[in-house]
């Protein structure tokens, strides 16, 4: 179905537009706003939104760094992978780097799909990298720590008993390292995505909003901020607690992406609508 978004559209009445609708508009909008711009990633790199992590590598590879860690929040899964990979060859020693392979190689946390087999064999290698090379900094050997609760005993486990490991693993992060915003927004997207639609008091989503809403005021124009907290209202019971961060990041977006539009929805784009996929 094709579809012709405007940001008028957003200015919709409530008796027009349900609250769910709404959300999905909006989470549809940054997800082909992310196809669109990857598709054009070569000559629009600055689309991404900014990101700020502080790390130990090079100083020459930081913003390649910085472009793979929005990629990552942005769910590009093979470019994310190959900017870290060129960035590992400018630094070898870059153990955040080794960190953002193994990250991308969950795919998309809000689908609960997980790693592949191969996936999860990759990353374990650029874990096991990022360990050899000794890490310059605590906080970036906790990052490769955390990310490996994720993959530890890949399989034999669930997929639903890995998320939950990388949930408590990157929560611990975060309160280890209270200034990280990074560290934050990383676990309240880890959390939303042990949300079971047997609880039916989201308690994993409105956890997550928590976190995102405070995040989202700091950084509305950050790559991965506004989208997971619109998926962490994306069910009927809280919709209507979505409505603002919905109404606030498709105007965010709808600036910091003057040209993007809607085009043709296909199953490659949103294969799981309402449950995120590559884009969103």
């Amino acid at each position: 179905m094709a579809l012709a978004f405007r940001e008028r559209d957003l200015c919709a009445q409530e008796n027009d537009l349900n609250p769910r609708k709404m959300l999905t508009a909006a989470a549809t909008a940054l997800l082909l706003v992310s196809s669109t711009s990857q598709s054009h990633a070569d000559g629009g790199k600055d689309q991404l939104g900014r990101v700020k992590f502080t790390n130990s590598c090079d100083p020459k590879v930081q913003p390649l760094l910085e472009t793979g860690v929005a990629m990552l929040h942005s769910f590009w899964y093979s470019a994310a992978e190959k900017t870290f990979r060129d960035v590992l060859v400018q630094d070898p020693s870059c153990t955040i780097a080794n960190w953002g392979i193994a990250a991308i190689l969950m795919s998309n946390p809000l689908a609960g799909i997980g790693a592949s087999p191969k996936g999860a064999a990759a990353a374990q290698a650029a874990i096991e990298q990022g360990r050899g090379v000794s890490p310059k900094t605590q906080r970036e050997r906790d990052y490769i720590e955390a990310v490996a609760a994720y993959y530890q005993d890949f399989s034999n486990r669930s997929e639903r008993s890995r998320q939950q490991s990388r949930a408590k693993a990157f929560e611990e992060l975060a309160a280890r390292y209270p200034d990280d915003d990074e560290a934050r927004i990383f676990s309240a997207l880890y959390i939303a995505g042990t949300q079971s639609q047997a609880d039916q008091t989201f308690a994993a989503y409105l956890k997550a909003a928590a976190i995102l809403e405070k995040m989202f005021v700091k950084y509305p124009d950050h790559p991965g901020v506004a989208h997971y907290l619109i998926h962490s209202y994306d069910a009927p019971p809280i919709a209507r607690q979505g409505l603002p961060a919905a109404q606030r990041s498709a105007y965010a977006f709808a600036h910091f992406y003057p040209r993007w539009r809607l085009g043709r929805i296909g199953r490659d784009q949103h294969p799981r609508s309402g449950s995120g996929n590559e884009g969103g």
